[in-house]
């Protein structure tokens, strides 16, 4: 039985390519003796088919280098894949068009990384104007086409030209991605990668033309933006198109040129690798595989994306990101927008003089625009300049702490501040109801009733009102034991 059903496929048929661009990640130069014959390839046509996979991307290197490219395509066509391409246009001339349209080819991609001078530079003379014809002979066959572009710090200015030609040249989608620090990029990283603030101006520049264009965001494009929101759902069924977490082993795989299987191709070091499909059939790869994301939570994050608001849904946003920038998966997501823009305007406030009641104000507008992981900065960061607050005030800021770790699901955390205002403060009652309230969300219902008990001696009205929180919650099972209990425990 397959519990993650997979609908998409990327197979880099060959790692030959005819070009030695800046930022590939696989670093492709020729082709390797161990590459799948074509009856391994065809095989695995049929074996892509019986795990239900319903679209295959074909890359490589360069997959028009790989002689057998047609018959694997008509292959998957006949098994009702969509098989696409995703190629560097070099070689599309008259004969591989009539392969294209025979072969079935849903969509055939083009990376364009630039204009000519920039686009040059990346890959190699003359690609441009060979894409460029690639481009025209394809429109001119009624071949559905899309561009991706990974961006860097040379053609991040050039989008809007980019754009301006695609439409030129009736190019259908157009995916933006941003180039990171892995295979030939390394070398380049300090003089051509973007910097974390940069990824808000391709998604500004993407909602600026999404109704001249499909655009789509890259997996490592986001997150959690309402600008962001708004592309995705341009080109989705999904009103609430927001991301979700990495597809990679639950819904997509990758297969590399030798038949190793992956959740991701960007994700290839050797303990990433699921198995390989000499040794075991695909399904059995597929229902074995792919831990480091099937089991991944939010519990492995580190630094800002532990804390996130966001992180329950989101999980880091790409772990390729991740990997490439700092070694681990779980780490820390920079070039998350919403981290971004959260430490931005963390930075912007002076804190330094601020009055309680200032203080009272700021976090008041965050809390309207649902920044609870500036709520926490500002107040994380107020209480240790100002240790000595009365206790009123003291006991209000370390509520509204807790309050905003309970937001962001830090159970844990917002339990912490419940048990330190407490240490202080033994029957606060709000701190006895956050409290009573996390260790039910922990699992912890036995100390949970022993502190309802408590906050019934102190303030009944705040037991009903953290009873109801408690029963109303969506996230928690009850037992009819425990509800009965909580019946009780308001009852007398």
């Amino acid at each position: 039985m397959i519990t993650f059903q997979p609908s998409a496929a990327v197979w880099e048929i060959t790692m030959g390519c005819n070009m030695r661009c800046k930022h590939c990640g696989s670093s492709c130069k020729s082709s390797l003796p161990d590459e799948l014959t074509t009856d391994e390839a065809l095989d695995l046509c049929n074996q892509l088919a019986s795990l239900g996979i319903k679209a295959v991307t074909l890359s490589g290197g360069e997959p028009l280098l790989r002689n057998d490219w047609e018959q694997i395509a008509t292959r998957l066509s006949e098994l009702d894949i969509q098989p696409l391409i995703i190629s560097n246009g070099w070689l599309v001339d008259e004969v591989v068009v009539k392969k294209i349209c025979k072969s079935g080819i849903a969509s055939f991609g083009i990376s364009l990384d630039g204009l000519r001078d920039t686009h040059d530079f990346m890959r190699c003379e003359g690609s441009f104007d060979g894409i460029m014809k690639a481009l025209q002979m394809l429109a001119d066959n009624s071949i559905h086409t899309s561009v991706v572009t990974t961006i860097n710090k040379r053609n991040l200015s050039e989008l809007h030209e980019i754009k301006n030609i695609l439409i030129q040249h009736d190019v259908k989608s157009w995916q933006l991605q941003f180039a990171t620090p892995m295979g030939s990029f390394h070398a380049h990283k300090d003089e051509l990668m973007i910097e974390s603030h940069q990824v808000s101006d391709i998604i500004n520049f993407a909602h600026e033309v999404k109704d001249e264009i499909n655009v789509y965001l890259g997996d490592c494009i986001g997150y959690y933006s309402n600008v962001e929101h708004e592309v995705r759902k341009k080109n989705s069924s999904d009103e609430g198109a927001v991301w979700r977490g990495c597809p990679a082993g639950k819904h997509s795989l990758g297969i590399l040129h030798n038949g190793d299987i992956v959740g991701c191709n960007s994700i290839r070091s050797q303990e990433f690798i699921e198995g390989n499909i000499r040794e075991k059939r695909l399904q059995d790869i597929w229902e074995s595989g792919f831990t480091w994301n099937r089991q991944f939570s939010r519990s492995k994050l580190t630094g800002f994306c532990l804390d996130c608001q966001y992180a329950t849904y989101c999980l880091g946003g790409c772990p390729n990101v991740r990997l490439c920038l700092n070694g681990s998966i779980e780490s820390d997501n920079s070039y998350c927008l919403y981290n971004s823009e959260i430490r931005a305007e963390f930075g912007r406030i002076d804190l330094e003089g601020v009055s309680f009641d200032d203080m009272v104000g700021l976090l008041g507008d965050a809390s309207e625009g649902q920044n609870h992981n500036l709520e926490i900065m500002m107040i994380e960061k107020y209480l240790h300049k100002n240790i000595d607050l009365p206790k009123t005030q003291m006991s209000y800021l370390m509520n509204c702490l807790h309050f905003a770790y309970f937001q962001v699901e830090r159970y844990e955390k917002a339990k912490e501040v419940c048990d330190a205002i407490l240490n202080y403060n033994g029957n606060n009652s709000y701190a006895l109801h956050g409290l009573a309230i996390c260790l039910f969300y922990l699992g912890k219902r036995a100390e949970g009733f022993d502190i309802l008990e408590r906050l019934a001696k102190v303030d009944k009205s705040m037991l009903e009102e953290t009873v109801r929180d408690i029963c109303s919650a969506t996230q928690l099972t009850h037992s009819v034991e425990d509800l009965r209990a909580l019946e009780t425990l308001i009852e007398h």
